[in-house]
Parts: C-alpha cells; sequence; structure tokens
C-alpha cells in the first residue's frame, strides 16, 4: 500500500496498489471481478448508476441524493458496507487478498464513510461513465 499524493484515497484511507487506471475504471482491484462501489448506492437509491453519477457530477453527496430519493442515510451507508464487506470476503476466498488486507481496507472505508456519504470527495472528481473528463 502506498500514500496518495494530494489527498486521501477514496474515504481517506491508505491507498491500496492499483494499476494506473484506478478502481472506477474497471481495470483495478475491484474490477472485472465485481461491479463498482457505486452500484450498492444507486441500487439502495432505487436509481440507475448513470443517473448516481450524474448527480455526483453535479456536485450533489450520497447523503442528498439519498434524502432526494426518500431514503436514509444509514439505510444507504448499511447497503454500501454490507456491499464491500461481501466483496472483500469474495476477494479473500478466491486469493485476491489475504484476510488482514481486507480487514485493513474494511476498517479504513467504513471508519470515514459517514463522512464520504455527507460531504463527497473532498477533492475535485469526476465519476465514471459522467461523459466529463
Amino acid at each position: 500500500m502506498k500514500s496518495h499524493q494530494g489527498g486521501p484515497f477514496l474515504f481517506g484511507g491508505p491507498r491500496p496498489d492499483f494499476d494506473h487506471h484506478g478502481p472506477f475504471e474497471h481495470h483495478g482491484a475491484f474490477e472485472p471481478h465485481g461491479p463498482s462501489p457505486f452500484d450498492a448506492a444507486a441500487t439502495y437509491l432505487g436509481i440507475s448508476e448513470d443517473a448516481l453519477h450524474k448527480g455526483l457530477a453535479s456536485g450533489k453527496t450520497l447523503a442528498q441524493l439519498a434524502t432526494a430519493n426518500g431514503k436514509t442515510v444509514p439505510g444507504l451507508e448499511a447497503a454500501m458496507t454490507a456491499s464491500f464487506k461481501a466483496h472483500m470476503a469474495d476477494a479473500v476466498k478466491s486469493g485476491r487478498l489475504t484476510k488482514e488486507q481486507a480487514a485493513r481496507f474494511t476498517k479504513a472505508v467504513t471508519a470515514h464513510l459517514d463522512d464520504f456519504v455527507q460531504h463527497g470527495f473532498r477533492h475535485h472528481f469526476t465519476p465514471p461513465h459522467s461523459g466529463r473528463s
């Protein structure tokens, strides 16, 4: 694992060693082994992943999108946490991560999830598939 220059990775935790494309362009540690980290959020909110990305690209936070779609922030966080934990368990089962690595990633993500949901990315970010570069 290495530090990410210019700010914390995703939810403020250490940055895993993804290839140069990163986890959201379907070439990193999360792909092709499963859905993007935003699938669980879109599913819980009852919107398409494209609508979720457009909402985030417009400057809305996940918390604002949850409220706008009649959902709760705790419910959103629970859905995202369950999805992430299942993804980590699959990575351990397939040998892509050790139990210790999965535990570290899960701890880092869940420790900062509420801040991420409430405030979004703390730097300029264009979600994947948003049509913006």
